[in-house]
């Protein structure tokens, strides 16, 4: 197997999961619509910004200090856990 076949073979693994667990997800959903929030951590290093993070994940700087509960302009500090979200799923249980 080469390394394009096993890098293929990874990323349709990692599918599979994320189907099994949007499906799972569904199915345990109540009546009202839920919402489930995939997130990654991050470790803040010295000369780390909410500026600088965002842009390394993609997402702007108001959605991810909402997303920490951060209101005011907030100094990072190194070592800091920054919760990033990566994957957002809705789902409303399938009536019968």
């Amino acid at each position: 197997m080469n390394t394009a076949e096993f890098i293929t073979l990874v990323v349709c693994i990692a599918i599979v999961a994320v189907a099994q667990i949007v499906t799972r997800f569904k199915e345990r959903c109540s009546d009202r619509q839920r919402e489930i929030v995939i997130v990654q951590v991050y470790v803040v290093r010295k000369g780390d910004s909410w500026t600088k993070i965002s842009t390394l994940f993609g997402t702007d700087v108001e959605t991810l200090k909402r997303f920490n509960g951060i209101e005011e302009a907030e100094k990072l500090y190194e070592g800091q856990i920054v919760k990033v979200p990566q994957l957002r799923l809705k789902a409303e249980k399938e009536r019968s």
